[in-house]
Parts: structure tokens; C-alpha cells; sequence
């Protein structure tokens, strides 16, 4: 539960609103501000020798991603670069001399580094990375319980002789855990990671941890240990026995002690041994900011931005090799890090005069450092990156802002937009750090300063580390101070705000709660004008409400509204389930991610409520209820009730007779979408009915990969991912005339036309053919939607179109086709769309013909360029087309065909589950640009069929829809089939899925 909420919630709202604060009893107090910078809590780590003393070092901490502020970066000039590839590995070094036999014949020697106390449980691991410089070496990590001394049988005092179930303890590679193994093949002078399953010693406490040498040949031995770790059954760190810095313990060698070995010493190895005072700093300054999950996942590396471009500037700029420029040095810092670095500067972003790094973009850093050193002043960053890096630093991300000196700046609300002209470095800097209460002033010409004398005068800190009081941090002379302001402090009670403003007003809250622990919220309200969230039903048109309907599916999307707002991120909830992904970026406009495939896939009842939300990089809400009439229908004499129920709701405005058989003929063939043709059984139709209406109603077989174990999904999970739409084409079956090419192999004549071009993102048919050609989907389905563009460039007048089903069947392939042309053949109406069976060329349907306006193209009939959004949804044996006015992606009511399969030979061979795809004829540089389908097998979500989890692939690959289940996504009961497998589940009504 939030520790921070209000009474109103996020939203729009006609009016203005008051809010109450609603606060948890863990809230000690809170800063906010309504339509300004997010309260930020920050502090001053160093000052310079001037008088006054000014601030040039500062930092900010306060529960969100950690940000460093610097106003000078000459010290991170190229010719002050630290040597190349520095060793980043922070390790324990582990010294000896085996220079006699030792007692009995035995040389050891165990040398204390930890005391951490650790239980272990069943499944726990020992791991770490060793490197030696001698095959001759034997040594390794031994730990010791608390337990009285057992010196036989069954040997459970010491890692080294643990013989709980009768073997040693052995890595993974069979070596055991004794130090006085062999492991030589795996470590000599590289590193060999080692992993022990401590299964045998559960319910053991270990409280003495020491690295042994246990070898007989005589030698000096250099050994390094990194990454010490007792890890769970899960995979997670259970105890840190050595990181990055440890105290390491002082006194007599550990149990058993020593013999044989002498100048023996453990120590710890810093990369930043080799570094000067200002790279130690920028060194520390990294890794404090470093996002520690990243880290913890493995992944190391920053992103360098700089204003500066080789087109703007001769010096200062991050990707120059230049002695006035930073690309050698901080590549030389980020190798002694352990960091992989990324240098882009303006020109790497589109117009290359402004910096422009999306949300997406920096999610895959640890941190960003923004070095500022374009002198003009100029305006170098976009209001759209700067929105997305607030919302990095709010989701964990460090920042780094460098720059060097400007005007004199002696309030924030002046900071930015910064006074323009020459020898102004820090204009980049400011648009960014105003928004955290900071901002960069004035010329100084500062000399080094000395860090001793800065921990004396203001206290030690974390960035400080691995320095010596006696080093000083360089200076550059003219450089600039950097100022702070820190909110006003609430403590509960608080009185409620007030929000008034027309349009967008965001609420920033900063929470402090009585652990000293941070939180940050942003909360939107629009008043008025300007809602960031719309919603749209299947055919594009602006919808409030869901309108009033007999089906137990909706069709609908939701799209965000955030130009300026940076990166926008949501989601769609059904009944607080999440069930579809959103997004915004000013780049790629707004997207929507369905997990279970689209809207119109999920089942829903009276009562229900969808809620699109932005969760990021503020709160914002909208609902949308379900508005589902559900008629009572016990028995046959009610039936006739229903109809009229339905007509009085508006429905209908025909009356049926009052007769049960007429009543059930008239639902038929009034609502098709219920799917099925009475047969006279009128208890078996009334018990569909009832089914349609019912609270959950049978639902149809779905396709997904459904993997009854975690471990199975994981391992499907690292090699699937959903196919790229060129994948897709290159896949497909294709056919002309009765050809028939399995998979495209060895296409010929028409079929052999088409071809893939990536700037239109679609397939080609590059000639003028003479045969009905086309692709087949692999899906073979009887209910599905599909959303496309269909359009040619070239100025003939003749057919493309949409397969809705397929067959072949005795060498002949039999086509439903929904076809668009421009007069040149059947149907021969200009501009026209039509339904026909293309076995003999037979006109099923053709409603819309002559409908589609003209008056906007010339007369001769010709495609030259134009295109028409089509829209088909199956449904069992109904199809239901929406097409809109050529040039226009918004699809006309009028267009609107119906067609329900009859049992006439023509028409019977398309029911059941078929094929679609997509047909051309006679009309060269055509193409079909996919918009959406859902239908057949979902190949973006996998499901967990023991803990019903579900998976999703996203932007950033597979993730865990968390609080979501496959009972949420299918509903049930539904049974689930996996496409690559053929295993198939049924979803239960507890949430249980069982294998079939």
C-alpha cells in the first residue's frame, strides 16, 4: 500500500478539485509542489579555498536515482586521461610462500577474512571467482561452523571435510571444495567462477570464512578472490562475504592455522590506486549513482552525453581526442570502473543540434553523465529529453551533470532558459538540474583543493573513497559554483490543496517516512480541457462510454495524449487486472500492447469496469464501465420476452411473431455474431443463448505458449521472441492461379513477385501480374480481426485485397476475397469494395459499391497512391467488414458489409477454421501495411501453467505481468494449447491449470 495518496483521484475533472492528503502512520513528513519541480533533497559535499568559499561539488539523495553535480570539468581533460585499461575488478589478494614441508608433512595455511554468521538452508550456494598465477597452486574457501570441533566422522565442523551424505561438497565442474584440490585447468591466470551446493549443510551456522592454501610444491603464490557470496535456493544474495571492500579481520591465521607457508597477506586490490585524486572522485561518483538492480543483474554501463559537437566546437567535447576534449579520459576511468561507456553528442539525434536521449534509450544504462560544455549558451536539449530523464532518475537511474562557468545567476527561476552568448558552458546543465532544485553560476577561478582539508571542513563522503588526506582535487581556474534549494517540510496533519488551473496540473510529492527512507509521487490532474488519456472503439471513432451491448466482448483501444510530457507509461486494467501495455514518446506517438491479444479477445459481463492508467512518469486515471444488457432467459415461453426486451432497449425495430420458433429465428439472424443456425432443437438453442448471456460463457480454444514449469518457460523464453513482420512474410505460403508454394519455397511466375521492402515496412508485389497471386497465413482459425492499410502506387485500376478464407482442395485454391479496385474489373464499380467466391468468379456481396466518394481523384480510375484502412472480423461463420474513404484511415459506418456463410456449396467449403491472407491482381507496387490481427496463436505471451503466471514481450523483451494470471488474460473455463509443443491445459474456475 502507498504511504501517500490523495482523495481525489488523478484524472480529468470539469472543475477545480480539493484534495485531501491521505498518509500512512509510517509518514514523518512531505514536501510538495503543485505545477513545480519535484522537491529533491540535496546537500553541498565541497567547497573551494576562495573567500567566500564556494560550493563546486554537490549531491542529491533522496530516495529517487542519485544525482552529482560538478562546475568544473577541466580536470577530466584528455591530457589528465588515467592510463589505459586499468584492472576494475576490485578482488581480495591472497599472498604466500610455501617454502617447507610443514608439520607432518602438510603445508596450509588459513588466513581470516570474514566473520559474517550464515544459517544455511536447503538449496543454498557458495559461489565466487578465483584467479591464480600458478598452476601449482592450491587454494580456495573454507568456512567454519560454530559447533564444537569434530575431528572424525561425519567431519561437520568444516567446509573442506563435510561428508554429511557420504561425498565431499563439489563445483559444478566435480572439483572439490577441499583447498588442497586441483582446479588449475580452470584458474591458472584466469578466472574460474565456482559454485557449491551447500544442500548437506543445512541447518548449519557458519561464522568463520578464510581463504587456505593447502599445496606441497614449493612456489610464490598470488591468488584473487572477487565475489564471495552465499546465494539462496532462488538465486538471490543471502550474505555478502566479500564485494568490493571488506575489513578484514586482525589476528592469529583461522582454524586450522599455518604451517609450511610464510609471508603470507591478504588484501584488497583498488583500481583506484592508479588514479589521481579528481578520476578517484568521478570514479566513486559512477558507482554511487549506478542503478544497484542493473548492477545486480549483471549489467554495467553509462551513457556520456555532451552539447558539444565537432560542428559546434574545437575542445570540450566528449567524443574528441583532442588535450582540451573527454572521450580518452573517461573511456580510461570507465574501463578501471568496470563501466562500458556510450558517447553520443547533439549530432547523434535528429537535426543534430539538440540532445534528444528517450526513456527507452537510458533504461539501458546504469547512469547518465551529461557533460555541459557547449560555450555559446545555446539551447541543447529538448523539452522531451528532459521530461525523460526526470523520469529516469524518479525510476532509480544516477545522474552525473558536469559543466564549467557562465554568468552570475542569482535565483533558480533564472537558471533556465540561462541568458544566452559567449562563455556560457552550463545552459544544459541548468534545463536539467533546475528540475531537481539545483542550478550552476557564476566564474571562479578555483585552484586545487585539498581532501583533507575538505573532510576536516565538511565531512567525509562516499565519493571521497580510496583517497588520501594528503591528494588535492584539480582545478581549472574558471569554473562555476553550484547552488541548492531544499523545500519547505510538512509534518502531518496537512492542509489539503487546492487544484484550480486550467489544463495540466502535475502534484509533486516528496514522502519521508519515520525510517529515514525516501519516496517521491507525481500525481495529474487536467481541469477543464486537454484529457492525456483517450479511448476509441474498433473502428477509431472517440468514445466516453462503451455503448449498451447483448456481446460478451468489447472492442476498444486506448491511446495516451503526452506531447511535451517526454515518455508516458500505463496500462490497461480490467477489474484491477492488467491486461494491456501503454505507452507514449513524441517520437513514436502512442502504443498499446494487448496480452491477451486486443480488447475484443476478453470476456466481460455487467458490472465490469476497464481503467487505463499512466503510472509513469506521473498518476493518471480513466475508467470505462461495461455497459452489457443481459436478459433473463429461464425457458422456452420467456424467449419471446427477451426479443421484446431487446427491441424496447433499441436493438430492433422490427417486431417477430410471438412464437418461440420465430423468436429464435429472428435472435439469429438479428445478432449473427451469436455465431450458431437453429436446427428446430429448441432446448439446445435456448441453452446457447443462455451460454452467450451467460456470466461465463464457453469460450474457444486458445493458441499460446503454455509451459507447465518455470524452468520450461525460462528456457522457451530465452529463444523465443515474437517474428519480425518480415519474418512473418518469409514464412507464409504462396500461391497464383492453382499454384501452390508451401512456406514460399520455390515460388515461380506471380507468386515470385513479391518481395519485402523495409523503409515501407511490407511486402511488394513489384509487377503488373496477370494471375490472381498472393500469401497465406499459417493461422488456421474461425475467428480472428484484422486491421489494414491497403494501397498501390502505380496509376492502374486494378484489384487488391483480402483473403478472409481460404481452401484448396483437389489441386484448385478456392478464395473468399474482400477485394478494392478502381473500376478496372468485377466488381466494375469505380472505387468499390465487394465479397465474391473466386471458384467461378462469383459476386456474393457487393454493398458498398459506388458508395465510396471520388470527387477528390481524377476520373481515370487509377490508384496513383491511394490507399483504404479495411477492418474484418470472423466470428465462426459471420464476417463483419468496415472500410474507410480512400485516403483516410478512418473507417466509414456506411461501408459497413455483413455476411453469414450459407449451406450452399460455394459457401459451406470457407466454415470452419481457415486460412486468410491476402490476394493482388493486375495492379503492380501494391502493398498491405498490418496494423493489427488477433487471432490464432499468441506468439507474445507465455504462460506458466504450474503458478498460472503470465510473460509478456515488450519493448524490453520478456517480462512478468505481475498481480496477473492466465485465469485474468483467457478467463475460463478455456483451454489453452502450446503451438510448438501441442500440449494442451484447461484454465480452471479457481485459477488452477491443469494438463489435459
Amino acid at each position: 500500500m502507498a504511504n501517500l495518496s490523495l482523495s481525489v483521484a488523478p484524472g480529468y475533472y470539469l472543475e477545480a478539485q480539493q484534495a485531501n492528503w491521505v498518509l500512512s502512520s509510517e509518514v514523518d513528513f512531505i514536501s510538495f509542489a503543485l505545477n513545480g519541480a519535484q522537491p529533491a533533497l540535496s546537500k553541498y559535499i565541497a567547497y573551494d579555498t576562495l573567500t567566500p568559499a564556494n560550493p563546486f561539488i554537490a549531491v542529491t539523495e533522496d530516495g529517487n536515482g542519485r544525482v552529482v553535480y560538478d562546475g568544473g570539468f577541466p580536470k577530466f581533460y584528455n591530457s589528465a586521461a588515467p592510463t589505459a585499461g586499468l584492472d576494475p575488478l576490485f578482488s581480495l589478494e591472497f599472498r604466500g610462500t610455501k617454502d617447507s614441508p610443514g608439520a607432518d608433512g602438510n603445508a596450509y595455511y588459513y588466513d581470516l577474512f570474514s566473520t559474517v554468521a550464515v544459517t544455511i538452508a536447503a538449496g543454498d550456494k557458495l559461489v565466487y571467482d578465483i584467479w591464480c598465477n600458478s598452476p601449482d597452486a592450491r587454494v580456495g574457501v573454507d568456512g567454519i561452523t560454530n559447533t564444537t570441533i569434530i575431528n572424525g566422522p561425519p567431519f561437520l565442523y568444516s567446509l573442506r571435510d563435510w561428508k554429511q551424505q557420504g561425498s565431499v561438497l563439489k563445483d559444478q565442474n566435480n572439483i572439490s571444495i577441499h583447498p588442497a584440490s586441483d582446479h588449475s585447468a580452470y584458474s591458472a591466470n584466469k578466472w574460474y567462477h565456482r559454485e557449491f551446493d551447500l544442500t548437506q549443510c543445512a541447518g548449519a551456522t557458519f561464522v568463520k570464512w578464510s581463504l587456505a592454501y593447502e599445496g606441497e610444491t614449493n612456489g610464490v603464490f598470488y591468488t584473487r578472490f572477487k565475489e564471495v557470496y552465499i546465494l539462496d535456493s532462488t538465486g538471490k544474495v543471502k550474505a555478502t562475504l566479500f564485494k568490493d571492500r571488506i575489513t578484514i579481520p586482525s589476528g592469529t591465521p583461522n582454524y586450522p592455522g599455518a604451517s609450511g607457508y610464510s609471508d603470507i597477506s591478504t588484501s584488497i586490490y583498488d583500481p583506484r590506486k592508479n588514479l589521481s585524486a579528481a578520476f578517484k572522485y568521478l570514479f566513486n561518483a559512477i558507482r554511487w549513482v549506478s542503478k544497484k538492480s542493473m548492477e545486480d543483474a549483471g549489467i554495467k554501463k553509462i551513457l556520456i552525453l555532451g552539447d558539444a559537437t565537432p560542428a559546434s566546437a574545437v575542445n570540450y567535447r566528449v567524443k574528441g581526442t583532442g588535450a582540451g576534449d573527454f572521450f580518452t579520459s573517461l573511456t580510461n576511468l570507465c574501463t578501471a570502473v568496470g563501466f562500458t561507456p556510450t558517447f553520443k553528442d547533439a549530432s547523434d539525434y535528429a537535426g543534430g543540434v539538440k540532445l534528444n536521449a528517450t526513456l527507452a534509450e537510458m533504461n539501458q544504462y546504469n547512469c547518465v553523465l551529461v557533460m555541459s560544455s557547449l560555450s555559446t549558451g545555446a539551447d541543447s536539449i529538448t523539452t522531451s529529453m528532459i521530461q525523460d530523464i526526470l523520469t529516469y532518475r524518479q525510476q532509480g537511474g544516477g545522474v552525473i551533470l558536469i559543466t564549467d562557468h557562465g554568468p552570475v545567476i542569482n535565483d533558480i527561476s533564472g537558471a533556465y532558459p540561462t541568458p544566452t552568448g559567449a562563455n556560457c558552458f552550463f545552459t544544459t546543465a541548468n534545463a536539467i538540474a533546475v528540475n531537481f532544485g539545483a542550478w550552476f553560476s557564476g566564474t571562479f577561478d578555483r585552484v586545487p583543493v585539498n581532501v583533507g582539508f575538505l573532510r576536516a571542513n565538511y565531512g567525509d563522503h562516499p565519493l571521497y573513497e580510496g583517497m588520501t588526506d594528503a591528494e588535492d582535487i584539480a582545478a581549472g581556474f574558471s569554473e562555476s559554483k553550484v547552488m541548492i534549494t531544499n523545500p519547505t517540510q510538512y509534518r502531518p496533519p496537512i492542509a489539503p490543496v487546492t487544484i484550480s488551473k486550467q489544463g495540466v496540473n502535475t502534484l509533486r510529492a516528496m514522502v519521508q517516512l519515520k525510517d529515514g527512507t525516501m519516496e517521491a509521487y507525481s500525481f495529474v490532474y487536467v481541469i477543464a480541457s486537454g484529457q492525456l488519456i483517450l479511448f476509441k472503439d474498433g473502428e477509431g471513432t472517440e468514445i466516453s462510454a462503451l455503448p449498451t451491448s447483448l456481446s460478451s466482448k468489447v472492442d476498444f483501444d486506448a491511446t495516451l495524449v503526452g506531447a511535451g510530457l517526454g515518455t508516458l507509461v500505463g496500462d490497461i486494467q480490467l477489474n484491477g487486472v492488467t491486461v494491456a501495455q501503454l505507452a507514449f514518446t513524441d517520437a513514436e506517438d502512442s502504443s498499446s500492447a494487448w496480452i491477451g491479444g486486443g480488447s475484443n479477445q476478453l470476456f466481460v459481463k455487467k458490472g465490469d469496469v476497464f481503467k487505463a492508467r499512466i503510472t509513469s512518469p506521473f498518476s493518471y486515471t480513466r475508467d470505462l464501465p461495461v455497459n452489457r444488457l443481459v436478459p433473463t432467459l429461464t425457458n422456452l415461453r420467456k424467449l419471446p420476452d427477451v426479443v421484446k426486451e431487446l427491441r424496447s432497449n433499441g436493438f430492433s425495430t422490427s417486431k417477430p411473431k410471438e412464437t418461440v420458433l420465430d423468436a429464435v429465428n429472428y435472435m439469429t439472424r438479428e445478432f449473427p455474431a451469436l455465431g450458431y443456425t437453429p436446427k428446430g432443437d429448441y432446448a439446445r438453442d435456448i441453452a446457447q443463448l443462455q451460454g452467450f448471456w451467460s456470466t461465463e460463457p464457453t469460450k474457444p480454444d486458445q493458441g499460446v505458449y503454455i509451459y507447465q514449469t518455470l524452468t520450461q518457460a525460462q528456457e522457451a523464453m530465452g529463444r523465443l521472441s515474437p517474428p519480425t513482420p518480415q519474418q512473418v512474410f518469409n514464412t507464409w505460403d504462396r500461391f497464383f492461379t492453382n499454384e501452390y508454394f508451401v512456406g514460399g519455397v520455390g515460388a515461380t511466375g506471380d507468386a515470385a513477385s513479391w518481395a519485402w521492402n523495409d523503409s515501407l515496412g511490407a511486402a511488394v508485389q513489384s509487377v503488373n501480374s496477370a494471375t490472381w497471386n498472393g500469401f497465406i497465413s499459417p493461422d488456421v482459425v474461425d475467428s480472428y480481426e484484422l486491421d489494414v492499410v491497403i494501397k498501390s502506387d502505380n496509376a492502374d485500376d486494378d484489384t487488391n485485397g483480402i483473403i478472409l478464407a481460404f481452401n484448396r482442395a483437389n489441386g484448385v485454391n478456392h478464395r473468399l476475397i474482400l477485394a478494392l479496385n478502381q473500376g478496372g474489373n468485377a466488381p466494375a464499380a469505380s472505387h468499390s469494395i465487394g465479397l465474391y467466391s473466386t471458384t467461378t468468379q462469383h459476386l456474393v456481396l457487393n454493398d458498398f459499391a459506388g458508395r465510396m466518394s471520388n470527387a477528390a481523384f481524377p476520373t481515370d480510375g487509377g490508384w496513383r497512391g491511394k490507399f483504404s484502412r479495411v477492418k474484418v472480423t470472423r466470428s465462426g461463420n459471420y464476417f463483419k467488414v468496415l472500410a474507410s474513404q480512400w485516403n483516410s484511415l478512418i473507417l466509414d459506418p456506411a461501408s459497413l458489409m455483413e455476411l453469414t456463410l450459407d449451406d450452399t456449396a460455394l459457401q459451406a467449403q470457407f466454415k470452419g477454421p481457415k486460412p486468410w491472407g491476402f490476394i493482388n491482381y493486375s495492379q503492380s507496387q501494391s502493398y498491405f501495411t498490418l496494423r493489427s490481427y488477433k487471432g490464432g496463436p499468441l506468439k507474445d505471451v507465455v504462460v506458466v501453467a504450474a503458478t498460472g503466471a503470465v510473460y509478456f514481450y515488450g519493448k524490453s523483451g520478456w517480462e512478468l505481468i505481475v498481480g496477473t494470471t492466465a485465469k485474468d488474460v483467457f478467463g475460463y473455463p478455456r483451454k489453452l494449447t502450446n503451438p510448438e509443443t501441442g500440449a494442451s491445459f484447461m484454465v480452471n474456475a479457481n485459477g488452477t491449470i491443469t494438463a489435459l
